[in-house]
């Protein structure tokens, strides 16, 4: 019998995605946890998702602005990492 242990692969690990796979290999590895019923490997895999996901639409949205101040880049970098305590 085929159990997800005998199917080890560093892919599936839990560890980040291969350079140039996107969030394809994300999702595949979504797939492959629900069919062996792995919830500890879906959990990681659905996070890993979403991030990737995340990541993929701030570098198109950021792609597509026009060159930004240094006045709007401060801005920006203070919503993306709000000091440490701030609601």
């Amino acid at each position: 019998m085929l159990t997800l242990g005998s199917l080890r692969d560093p892919l599936y690990s839990g560890g980040s995605a291969v350079p140039g796979n996107g969030w394809q290999h994300h999702r595949a590895r979504v797939a492959h946890a629900v069919r062996y019923g792995d919830e500890d490997a879906e959990a990681r895999a659905r996070a890993d998702l979403k991030a990737a996901r995340a990541t993929d639409y701030i570098q198109n949205l950021v792609a597509s602005w026009p060159p930004l101040t240094e006045e709007k880049r401060r801005e920006l970098a203070v919503l993306l990492a709000p000091e440490a305590g701030a609601p």
